[in-house]
């Protein structure tokens, strides 16, 4: 509650010193408070991103066991 009415007075000043309408002076105060709030939950979620990076999963390919019909006898592979 003090947080507002100290916002409430700096807006009155601004719309004294500067003869702004109070409704324009509020509408850019609540936008730099948006963006503030938006800069500081990106760095939340980058911390908290850089702690619990999952290690990620790197798909293998296991060699065939099946011969071709012509195959090699040298190339056979024990599929056991």
């Amino acid at each position: 509650m003090e947080i507002r009415q100290q916002q409430r007075m700096q807006n009155d000043l601004m719309q004294k010193r500067l003869g702004l309408p109070l409704p324009s002076i509020e509408r850019r105060q609540r936008q730099l408070d948006y963006q503030a709030d938006q800069r500081r939950y990106r760095e939340q979620d980058r911390m908290r991103m850089q702690r619990y990076r999952p290690k990620p999963v790197v798909p293998r390919m296991r060699p065939s066991c099946q011969n071709q019909i012509h195959g090699n006898e040298y190339l056979r592979r024990d599929c056991s």
